[in-house]
């Protein structure tokens, strides 16, 4: 993936397929949907109808290759 490498800081906000979250940095690590999230890591999980939340301050987590599609954005 031409993701791999590419980071965020900041206040960073994410979705995935039944996933969404928060974390001061984020960075993609492998083609294969690694991402590194570090600081203040929020990551909810949806499982049918339940949501499960996991806080860490540091954590890797694989979202899957098809996951790691770049989100449109719109200019201010």
């Amino acid at each position: 993936s031409g993701l791999v490498g590419v980071s965020s800081s900041g206040n960073v906000k994410f979705t995935a397929p039944g996933i969404e979250g928060s974390c001061d940095q984020l960075t993609i690590v492998s083609a294969t949907g690694e991402v590194m999230m570090k600081g203040n890591v929020r990551l909810k999980s949806k499982h049918g109808r339940n949501w499960s939340e996991i806080t860490s301050d540091k954590m890797v987590y694989q979202i899957g290759a098809s996951g790691l599609v770049p989100a449109k954005t719109t200019g201010t």
